[in-house]
């Protein structure tokens, strides 16, 4: 049966309705298999065939394979905290007392999501560079946001913005990459929570001021 121009598509361009599912599809598969091979040694082919759909299905939601590895750095990366509390320019806006440890206790949370952990896992094996651009991009985001702290008389200014900064989430990360990566356990996950809580309520303790 030859098909007609209503029903005639493109060669590898997935029905409308299809679109968001086959990304998400896609998105596992690469992941899964950066974890296994490595980012260098995956092919856009055998990610296709992992999803079973063709190369060209690929490249109607991914120009190459960098792509793939780049939208799993949105989801897993420094965009998450943007995410959970939107602009940080209002972070800077509410005493660090009453919003560090509901913020960052969420963050710590959504890194012990499954796929968060996994993608975890492939930095710290097979692009551990990845890991330190991750940790200057979010010490460059949260930098101003200190010093606005500061401006405002909310927390101490004996010291550098920037160095307070890298004492909120240097912490942080080392909790994410020893305990939330894809084998962690139940008690692992646990334990990352607990040592979170105990940094938050330590680090507003020991830098946060009242007017």
């Amino acid at each position: 049966m030859t098909d007609t121009p209503r029903t005639r598509r493109r060669l590898g361009r997935p029905p409308k309705g299809e679109a968001g599912p086959t990304r998400e599809r896609l998105l596992d598969a690469a992941l899964e298999l950066f974890a296994e091979r490595g980012f260098a040694a995956t092919t856009v082919r055998q990610i296709a065939r992992a999803v079973g759909v063709t190369d060209a299905a690929i490249y109607a939601h991914f120009a190459n394979k960098q792509a793939l590895m780049d939208a799993l750095m949105a989801e897993a990366g420094p965009p998450m905290l943007e995410r959970l509390v939107g602009e940080l320019g209002t972070l800077s806006e509410q005493h660090p007392a009453d919003v560090v440890p509901q913020t960052f206790q969420r963050l710590v949370e959504a890194w012990g999501q499954p796929r968060v952990r996994l993608f975890t896992s492939v930095l710290l094996r097979h692009n551990p560079e990845g890991i330190d651009e991750a940790l200057s991009v979010i010490h460059a985001r949260l930098t101003p946001v200190v010093q606005a702290w500061q401006a405002r008389g909310w927390i101490r200014d004996d010291v550098s913005a920037e160095l307070l900064a890298w004492e909120l989430f240097a912490p942080l990360a080392t909790i994410r990459l020893s305990l939330l990566h894809s084998s962690a356990d139940e008690a692992n996950r646990e334990r990352a929570h607990e040592r979170a809580r105990q940094h938050l309520a330590f680090y507003v303790l020991s830098n946060g001021r009242r007017p």
